[in-house]
């Protein structure tokens, strides 16, 4: 029997700007996503930050919290506590769980971000105040790989469910819009300073912070293999 591969979630709402938080609290109140939510996270382990934990009516029926804090003498009822995300997630697996979640803050989400496999997003149509955003820098996020993209106009990114060679959507580049954030199916297997520090330079530039296409004449333009960067 195959081994089951080591997983990790998370889950976030955003505004188109990014915007998760506000005075340490949801902006916002969508039933149908709260809903959502319990349904991704009922029966795993819920991974936390103090302030996130703290926004909370208290601990979540049917889930493992554990905070993450530096406070080695807090106590919370209803909560386990880990010391970082690693330490989180490695006491997820000690009570069974191959698939914890990561919940929030911002903080959480950046120092997770390297190990994510799986990611839950909600995208909320609206401009909100909030002094508490997704993780949108390079070096907290790689949102593509390997080091530089090769693409057609006409690209395809995986689905949310992306269990099959099909299960692909065409995008047009030339029409998408500046905030316009792609999935991957590939995450960085290290830290974001070791990630930074391997991406190759090009007249002393990152390559990733390029982006050209050549197509060679005669060929499949949407094959990734008949491209040239």
């Amino acid at each position: 029997m195959a081994e089951s591969r080591d997983e990790l979630g998370l889950i976030v709402a955003m505004s188109q700007q990014g915007v998760i938080g506000s005075n340490g609290q949801l902006p916002w109140r969508l039933p149908d996503d709260l809903k959502h939510f319990k349904r991704t996270t009922l029966g795993h382990c819920l991974i936390l930050g103090r302030k996130t934990w703290d926004s909370l009516p208290g601990a979540l029926p049917g889930r493992t919290s554990i905070v993450v804090t530096r406070n080695a003498d807090l106590s919370l009822e209803g909560a386990e506590l880990a010391s970082g995300v690693d330490a989180a997630i490695a006491r997820a697996r000690l009570l069974n769980d191959n698939a914890p979640i990561i919940g929030g803050g911002a903080e959480i989400y950046a120092q997770a971000m390297p190990r994510v496999t799986q990611m839950w997003i909600t995208r909320v149509h609206a401009e909100v105040d909030g002094e508490t955003r997704f993780p949108d820098s390079a070096k907290e996020w790689v949102l593509q790989g390997p080091h530089f993209y090769v693409g057609t106009p006409f690209n395809k990114i995986p689905n949310e469910v992306c269990n099959s060679n099909g299960a692909y959507t065409s995008i047009d580049l030339t029409a998408i819009p500046d905030d316009f954030l792609p999935r991957t199916n590939y995450v960085p297997a290290c830290d974001p300073a070791t990630y930074q520090e391997r991406t190759p330079t090009f007249q002393g530039r990152p390559v990733t912070e390029y982006y050209r296409v050549v197509n060679r004449s005669l060929v499949s333009p949407t094959g990734e293999r008949t491209l040239i960067a």
